[in-house]
């Protein structure tokens, strides 16, 4: 797994540039996604494999946008997202749960306000919809 850490922004310090955390089991994509944020955008990435892997990460940084796979080992994305959203810290963070299954779970994002995309990832929609959750044009 071609795990991605730049500089961690604190959760008690400002921040330089706003991070995003990546949460994929697949190395191969998560790279190409940490790696388009980090090329094509002010952005840094965090990458984590697995939603354990993202709590422990979440307990030293916190994101500005989440990116979560709906099929990870454990908890799926929605799953993830609901445990983060049940911290007061989290719960304005906004999401990307990006599939590659035929069923979009819809009507459980549409209920979380979660912005969905379908893989495989139409790479200037998904930088324009990363832009758009952050509002920034």
């Amino acid at each position: 797994m071609g795990k991605t850490m730049h500089e961690e922004k604190s959760i008690n310090s400002p921040a330089v540039a706003k991070t995003i955390l990546i949460v994929d089991d697949d190395g191969d994509i998560a790279t190409v996604l940490a790696d388009a944020i980090s090329t094509e955008t002010p952005y840094q990435p965090l990458v984590a494999a697995s939603a354990a892997q993202a709590s422990r990460l979440v307990q030293r940084v916190k994101p500005d946008l989440l990116i979560l796979d709906y099929h990870l080992p454990g908890l799926n994305g929605i799953e993830l997202y609901d445990w983060l959203h049940t911290d007061p810290l989290f719960e304005n963070t906004p999401a990307l749960l990006l599939t590659a299954s035929q069923q979009m779970p819809y009507r459980e994002i549409i209920s979380r306000h979660i912005v969905g995309l379908g893989k495989p990832i139409e790479l200037d929609q998904f930088l324009a919809t990363i832009h758009q959750l952050l509002d920034e044009e």
